[in-house]
C-alpha cells in the first residue's frame, strides 16, 4: 500500500541518518560554526549572528556571490560584517596618521636643534634630516614615481572584504587547518590562501614596501629622527612579500572580527578626503590536524573581495601628505594631528 511504502521509505532514511559516519555528522553540525567567527554563532541575543545552518538567501548586498545558494549569512548579519570591515579600514588609516605624526615630530626636533638649510656647523645632521623628510614625502606625498599608496591600500581593503565574506561559507573547513578535537575547542591555525593572493598583494604594495624600507633606513641614520619625541611607526609588514602575506594572514584572516586595539584608541575618528588621493604559515604536528571529508581548497580573498559589495576604494584620512608642512594643512587636520602628537607623547612618557 502507498502508506506502507512511505513508512518503509522514511524508516530507511532514518536508519541511514543514524548510521552516517562520524565525518558526515560533524559536517552537518559544523557548517555554520567556523571558529574564526565563534563570537557570532547562532544562539546569542545581544548581537546579530550567523544562521544555525545554511539557508538560501536572495537579498545579500555585502556578499552577493552567496545569493541563491545555501550559506551562513543573512541580511541583518551584514551590520556586523560592515562594522568589522570599518575597524580594519580605520586601523590602516591610523597607521598613516602615526606616520604623519612622527614626520612632524622629526621636523619639530630639527627646529628645536636649530637646524636649517645652510647651517654649516651641523651640515651632516641637516642632510640626514632632509633625507628622512624626503623618504616621508615618498610614501605620504607624491614624491616617488610608482609608489601608489591608494592602489596598495585598496588591495588591502579588498583582502579584508574577502575575509568578511568568508564567514558566509558553509564549507569553511575545506579551506582551513584546524586544531582541537571537540567543537568547543576547535581553533583555526591557518587559512589556505591561493598563491595568487600573495603575488597580487605584493604587486600592488611592493613599491610602497620598498619606500618604507628606505624610510626606516633614513630614520636609523638620522640622529634628529632618533631623538624625536615620538617613536617611529612600525612598517615591518611592508618589508617583503613574505612579511606582507604573513601579516595579512595572521592579523586579518585569523582574526577577522577583531575589535580596535588599545593603540588605535589614541587616534580619533577622521573625516575622509576625496578619492584619488605561495606562502607557508606553518602547521601544527600532523596528529593534531583534522581535515573533514579529506578535501582541501584554497581561498582567493582578493577575488572574493572584488565580488563583494563593500566600498573598496581607499581614501586617505585628511591631512596625510608628506609634502605638506603643518601650516599648509587644513585647520581641522592640523588639530587632529596635534591631538595625535600630544596623546602619543603622553603615552610614551
Amino acid at each position: 500500500m502507498p502508506w506502507t511504502l512511505t513508512f518503509r521509505t522514511l524508516t530507511y532514511l532514518a536508519l541511514l541518518a543514524v548510521s552516517s559516519p562520524p565525518e558526515a555528522q560533524a559536517f552537518k553540525q559544523q557548517q555554520c560554526k567556523d571558529p574564526l567567527f565563534q563570537t557570532h554563532w547562532a544562539g546569542k541575543n545581544d548581537i546579530q549572528t550567523l544562521t544555525d545552518f545554511p539557508v538560501v538567501k536572495t537579498n545579500l548586498k555585502l556578499c552577493p556571490a552567496y545569493n541563491e545558494k545555501a550559506s551562513c549569512c543573512h541580511q541583518t548579519f551584514e551590520s556586523e560584517q560592515q562594522k568589522f570591515f570599518n575597524v580594519w579600514e580605520h586601523a590602516l588609516a591610523e597607521k598613516l596618521l602615526r606616520l604623519e605624526a612622527h614626520r612632524q615630530a622629526v621636523e619639530n626636533a630639527a627646529i628645536g636643534q636649530g637646524l636649517h638649510q645652510g647651517s654649516h656647523s651641523h651640515n651632516v645632521d641637516y642632510e640626514q634630516y632632509e633625507a628622512v623628510q624626503a623618504r616621508y614625502h615618498d610614501i605620504l606625498g607624491e614624491g616617488l614615481p610608482g609608489v601608489d599608496r591608494s592602489h596598495c591600500f585598496t588591495t588591502l581593503l579588498t583582502y579584508v572584504a574577502g575575509v568578511m565574506c568568508f564567514s558566509c561559507k558553509p564549507e569553511w573547513f575545506h579551506y582551513t587547518v584546524i586544531e582541537g578535537d571537540s567543537l568547543s575547542e576547535q581553533k583555526v591555525i591557518r587559512v589556505r590562501m591561493a598563491t595568487s593572493v600573495c603575488l597580487d598583494l605584493w604587486a600592488m604594495c611592493g613599491p610602497f614596501g620598498k619606500a618604507s624600507v628606505a624610510l626606516e633606513a633614513a630614520i636609523r641614520d638620522s640622529s634628529v629622527a632618533r631623538n624625536a619625541s615620538l617613536a617611529a611607526e612600525n612598517l615591518d609588514m611592508f618589508k617583503s612579500q613574505q612579511h606582507l602575506c604573513d601579516w595579512m594572514h595572521d592579523q586579518v584572516a585569523l582574526h577577522p572580527f577583531r575589535l580596535p586595539s588599545r593603540e588605535g584608541h589614541s587616534v580619533p575618528a577622521l573625516p575622509k578626503a576625496t578619492p584619488g588621493s605561495s606562502v607557508s604559515y606553518g602547521t601544527a604536528p600532523a596528529e593534531r590536524e583534522r581535515r573533514l571529508q579529506g578535501v582541501e581548497a584554497t581561498l582567493d580573498a582578493l577575488e572574493d573581495g572584488k565580488a563583494s559589495g563593500f566600498s573598496l576604494q581607499w581614501r586617505d584620512p585628511v591631512g596625510i601628505s608628506g609634502a605638506n608642512r603643518v601650516a599648509d594643512l587644513m585647520p581641522q587636520s592640523a588639530v587632529i594631528i596635534a591631538v595625535v602628537v600630544i596623546i602619543a607623547s603622553m603615552r610614551a612618557g
